[in-house]
């Protein structure tokens, strides 16, 4: 699927993307892109790699939308989830990891090794 594909993919949901767009391929089940609308806003966006998983982003889907109302930390807000395309505003900050898309050398953005990375993961409630 070519930038352009992506594009139109996503006008016929609503949302109108900028040209310029990267791309995380590491996911089994979505291709993962990230994109800028026409107002500035930056989005994540999940391509199903398969015709099957409607199910999956309906079930997640209402997770989120559950746990959003408990948890300290950012949930993605999807504003669009069907069987083609899930898109939301990219969240704040830095992931708590990222990979170089060509050799995928693995880059924390954390002290994974430090003692304090278990408890603050297990204070985000």
């Amino acid at each position: 699927m070519k930038n352009r594909d992506i594009q139109k993919l996503a006008e016929r949901n609503g949302l109108f993307l900028s040209d310029e767009m990267s791309f995380n391929d590491m996911g089994i089940d979505f291709k993962v892109g990230f994109a800028t609308d026409k107002d500035g806003t930056k989005w994540l966006l999940r391509i199903p790699r398969r015709t099957d998983l409607g199910e999956q982003i309906a079930n997640e889907k209402r997770i989120l939308q559950l746990v959003s109302k408990y948890l300290s930390v950012q949930v993605p807000d999807w504003r669009i989830a069907n069987e083609e395309l899930v898109a939301y505003p990219l969240l704040d900050g830095k992931p708590a990891l990222t990979y170089d898309t060509e050799t995928y050398e693995v880059t924390w953005n954390m002290a994974k090794d430090s003692e304090l990375y278990i408890p603050s993961l297990a204070k985000v409630g």
